[in-house]
């Protein structure tokens, strides 16, 4: 079935955004690779010029949406509203001639809306990708009761749901009204793949402080302000390390006030995003990632980590604990227990050796998630065959 496209919908798209933006820019690579044409629909952020050089963008056919984002993260009302208002005109220029064969929104909210009221106008497929905090709300028990409505409206309109595991797709099920779904699970961009020549630690811990690392955003569904209680136990317990918290947030300063007031300046520094470029320096430092999410879809931070052969001590939550097997490539501690994740800390500081080989274990899981793979899913979810694979067996 050669000649199929697709039109991607989507808020956010690197270097903006987050894990989201990121999977689509890898699945939109992997799918015109084998053949299949690919459009987008993409809010304007701080840099789209570079985007498009830089997250395969070149020879596809891009319509940016002014929706006024000035900030990585930001996911205020108005910057959604303003996607939907002007991605509306934007589309309606003649922009989808010829008509793609389905149309992806790249989460519900605000991709979804506005990708439903484009299928409603040409007749077309809507397919819906979800992530994680667009399903679970950022919350252990599930998304508040206007979320569930909207995504029970939305599904009933979806030829196709789309989750990134299986956990996200246990949660949407929970709240009744999903069709047909499938999963279309998250996967390491390949340029960082080549970088990942894993550093493990030889079995003695070095002299210097071990280094823990919070890499993320800085906002409460990520929980960050549990990671400074348990360094707190650790200092209390004469644990030798130190911990890197990366990124930036709404929560930046309120963190660094409770760093200041539990005394934990000498143990804690708060240093800003880093690119690619700089992941390998980042990874080879850490000692082990913290991740005290209350709920995931799948973190992508997580694989990237485990890329390099740094182990997780990660919250018993929803898209964590079914990837880390606790003692065998990672530790999982009780959700909002800061004092329960200081002991999984502490066991793992003081076993450098078995922190190496929950590390390897870790590594041999990620290398499995290839874009391809994810590809290969989504062609599957719409019964498509690639142009590059009927050729190939012509």
């Amino acid at each position: 079935m050669a000649g199929h496209s697709v039109l991607f919908i989507s808020h956010e798209f690197p270097p903006d955004g987050g894990g989201a933006g990121r999977n689509l820019s890898l699945l939109a690579e992997a799918l015109r690779e084998l053949g299949i044409g690919i459009r987008f629909c993409i809010g304007q952020g701080r840099a789209r010029a570079a985007a498009a050089g830089e997250y395969g963008l070149v020879d596809a056919s891009v319509h940016w949406v002014e929706c006024g984002r000035k900030k990585r993260f930001e996911t205020r009302l108005v910057n959604h509203l303003k996607f939907i208002v002007n991605g509306w005109r934007v589309m309606n220029r003649a922009a989808l001639d010829p008509l793609p064969d389905a149309v992806c929104a790249n989460m519900a909210w605000p991709a979804g809306f506005l990708a439903r009221m484009l299928c409603k106008k040409h007749g077309l497929p809507l397919l819906v990708w979800h992530h994680g905090s667009d399903v679970h709300g950022g919350r252990t028990e599930g998304a508040g009761w206007l979320q569930r409505v909207y995504l029970r409206w939305l599904w009933s309109r979806c030829r196709q749901t789309l989750f990134v595991s299986p956990s996200l797709r246990a949660t949407a099920k929970g709240y009744g009204g999903l069709g047909r779904d499938s999963i279309l699970p998250s996967m390491i961009d390949p340029r960082l793949r080549a970088m990942a020549d894993a550093p493990l630690f030889s079995g003695e811990a070095p002299s210097e402080p071990l280094q823990l690392l919070l890499l993320g955003r800085l906002e409460k569904v990520k929980n960050p302000a549990s990671v400074l209680r348990a360094m707190a136990f650790l200092r209390a317990w004469n644990c030798r390390a130190i911990l890197r918290v990366v990124g930036q947030g709404s929560l930046e300063e309120s963190l660094r006030r409770e760093c200041r007031i539990l005394g934990l300046e000498d143990r804690v520094s708060f240093e800003p995003e880093v690119s690619y470029e700089d992941i390998p320096a980042l990874f080879a430092r850490a000692y082990a990632l913290l991740l005290p999410s209350r709920a995931e879809g799948m973190s992508l931070t997580l694989m990237e980590a485990a890329l390099f052969g740094v182990p997780a001590i990660a919250a018993a939550a929803p898209g964590l604990q079914e990837f880390i097997v606790s003692g065998e490539n990672g530790l999982l501690f009780q959700p909002d227990e800061p004092e329960d994740l200081a002991r999984q800390a502490r066991f793992l500081l003081a076993h450098p050796r078995q922190r190496d080989d929950y590390g390897r274990r870790a590594r041999e899981w990620a290398q499995a998630r290839t874009p391809g793979a994810s590809a290969q899913a989504f062609l599957s979810a719409l019964h498509w065959t690639s142009p590059v694979a009927e050729t190939e067996a012509a």
